[in-house]
């Protein structure tokens, strides 16, 4: 997926759906966590995420996800 999602994401519209909660299993992302997932998705121009709830509850990822809002508005 990820091959297909870099060449031809940046030609349409993705949403993306967490594989897990970065809060409960960490070690279920890449090097980076949910921010780097986050960051590939918006670069292959994902515009919807789902995050997890103890994700969005876990006040350590606030201020990226407030980040990543901004980023997402048009």
């Amino acid at each position: 997926m990820h091959p297909i999602a870099a060449q031809y994401g940046r030609l349409g519209f993705s949403a993306w759906q967490m594989i897990a909660s970065a809060t409960k299993t960490p070690q279920q992302f890449a090097e980076g966590g949910l921010k780097a997932a986050m960051d590939q998705g918006m670069n292959w121009n994902a515009r919807y995420f789902e995050i997890w709830e103890t994700d969005a509850m876990n006040e350590a990822f606030h201020p990226y996800l407030k980040e990543a809002e901004a980023k997402l508005k048009p």
